[in-house]
């Protein structure tokens, strides 16, 4: 196996928990692992990049149900849905002019109705 950014050559080892074989070496060998990845920091990145991933996935995630959740999105998503699968349009200008236009007229009418305090319809 090709080594990792960590540094730590990968390790094949057996066991039987059954029969009580090798159990003591998978565990010092983990060990050794875990001091080598606390030393080296790579522990410390791994699991720093595993968060920000995380953050972002958590982000995107709001992102996109709060999209799909707009009635006039909803709405819009079946006519659009029917016309690529029709053929009538293609996915990208289904998605990118008919879809995310309804988005961009949303936060252009929620942005004037702050300024101006007034209700659209």
């Amino acid at each position: 196996m090709p080594q990792k950014d960590h540094g730590w050559p990968t390790q094949v080892l057996t066991c039987s928990g059954l029969n009580n074989i090798g159990i003591t070496e998978v565990i010092e060998e983990i060990n050794n692992y875990q001091t080598h990845a606390t030393t080296n920091s790579s522990f410390t990145n791994k699991r720093n990049a595993q968060e920000l991933y995380w953050f972002h996935q958590t982000i995107e995630d709001a992102i996109k149900t709060n999209f799909y959740n707009r009635p006039e999105v909803i709405s819009k998503l079946v006519i659009l849905e029917k016309e690529v699968l029709g053929k009538l349009k293609s996915p990208f200008d289904a998605a990118g002019g008919e879809l995310l236009g309804v988005q961009i007229r949303l936060r252009t009418q929620s942005s004037f109705m702050k300024k101006t305090n007034k209700k659209i319809n």
